[in-house]
């Protein structure tokens, strides 16, 4: 499995857009090939706010990531504070 980790920052006002923006990434990514689950969180004061997101495959991943990177950045416009930061990693779980 590969976990993705997406940071952002938003200015906090925009909170209530971001928890749309949110629920719309949900949605996609339930019904995306490989997809496992997802985790979204923030920081209401900072704005600090991300996902993570477990797929079975980094082919998989990549292909979604590929897929919906243009209406994530279109659904996104004007709402983030910079780039995003991404991270995949491969998925350990510990056997105890």
């Amino acid at each position: 499995m590969f976990a993705r980790l997406f940071q952002f920052t938003i200015d906090p006002a925009q909170w209530d857009a971001v928890e749309q923006l949110a629920e719309g990434s949900n949605g996609a990514m339930r019904t995306a090939t490989g997809f496992q689950s997802a985790t979204f969180y923030g920081d209401r004061e900072s704005g600090e706010c991300g996902s993570l997101s477990i797929w079975d495959t980094r082919e998989n991943l990549e292909a979604f990531i590929a897929a919906s990177t243009p209406r994530m950045q279109e659904a996104a416009a004007g709402l983030l504070k910079g780039p995003p930061h991404t991270a995949i990693a491969e998925v350990y779980e510990p056997k105890s």
